[in-house]
């Protein structure tokens, strides 16, 4: 399994962010954290998410592989020098970032819009209105 699918595995995982940031630390790269189950229960991982790791459901692996195929794809990671270093600051941040497009552009200043994966319709339309807004402002 190469690196970006390793992380996408351990981001599928699910549960808290804390035991994956702290395996990912620990192992330094997601394909050694893969490799390394005794290491998982060390970092705090829950029951379920080491059932997860152990064995992960296709359907974590499939829409994962698929959509890394895609040009232009990119996974960054939490060890990954190129994640960016203000985000890394923030309260809980991901441990994965899945970037269309040019990777370079996470370090210039941003505005980032987040909320639910399964927005109501008008949670969709407020965050259209507040992304032209910043748009419109530059």
């Amino acid at each position: 399994m190469h690196e970006a699918l390793a992380l996408a595995v351990i981001a599928a995982a699910g549960g808290p962010l804390a035991p994956r940031r702290a395996l990912l630390d620990a192992a330094g790269t997601a394909k050694a954290a893969l490799a390394d189950p005794a290491r998982w229960g060390a970092c705090g991982l829950t029951a379920a998410q080491i059932a997860a790791l152990r064995v992960p459901p296709a359907t974590a692996i499939d829409p994962a592989r698929d959509w890394l195929d895609a040009p232009g794809h990119r996974v960054i990671g939490w060890t990954d020098p190129d994640y960016p270093p203000a985000l890394r600051a923030a309260a809980s941040p991901p441990i994965a970032l899945f970037v269309v497009g040019d990777p370079s552009l996470l370090w210039r200043p941003a505005i980032a819009v987040v909320g639910s994966r399964g927005p109501t319709p008008g949670g969709t339309r407020l965050a259209t209105e507040f992304a032209r807004a910043f748009v419109r402002a530059g």
